[in-house]
């Protein structure tokens, strides 16, 4: 089983072409999603949501009249886990298509479901202190950091960075195996 198969979401699985719009919905309410991939046999054909379902002109209509084919998101199982983060942020659906790499698909993602994954590579189960440092982009030094954390006697656990809104400034979130960081 590889780690992409953790991150593939058992009990949610993609809409047909055939499927009818009252079906889709009752599927992605009982889900709690509010996308869906559409599949034609193993090709994804677009993605549906609760917003272009809500209001059909017949609820026995066919999805794919509501499709939205504009961008195929195809989430790749040879992506990091880090693509995977900044694609989900990008397009901001609920549910995507997994896909190996030669584009088969796989299973459905489903966002909640992810972030449960999601979280046991970023500790967030782990004890721990955190705080957070601001400082100029071309001070940061991941082992300085490392340094000075283990001659207090701690182990870093966990470490984020993001642009801070100040120019040329980062911010890097720590968390550590110590509950008192004083």
């Amino acid at each position: 089983m590889s780690e992409t198969d953790n991150l593939i979401s058992p009990d949610i699985f993609p809409l047909k072409t055939t499927d009818k719009c009252c079906k889709a919905l009752e599927l992605m309410n009982e889900w709690s999603v509010s996308h869906l991939p559409v599949l034609n046999k193993d090709e994804l054909v677009g993605y549906v949501s609760t917003e272009d379902l809500a209001f059909p002109q017949d609820d026995n209509e066919p999805v794919t009249n509501y499709l939205r084919n504009d961008r195929q998101y195809k989430l790749g199982a040879s992506q990091t886990i880090f693509d995977l983060v900044r694609d989900i942020s990008e397009s901001q659906l609920s549910a995507y298509a997994m896909v190996n790499e030669s584009g088969k698909f796989l299973g459905v993602l489903d966002v909640k479901h992810f972030l449960k994954q999601f979280s046991s590579f970023i500790s967030f189960h782990h004890q721990g202190g955190v705080f957070l440092l601001e400082l100029a982009a071309r001070d940061y030094s991941i082992s300085e950091i490392g340094r000075i954390i283990e001659s207090n006697d701690m182990k870093l656990i966990a470490l984020l960075i993001k642009s801070s809104s100040s120019e040329g400034k980062i911010e890097v979130l720590i968390k550590v195996n110590k509950t008192d960081v004083r």
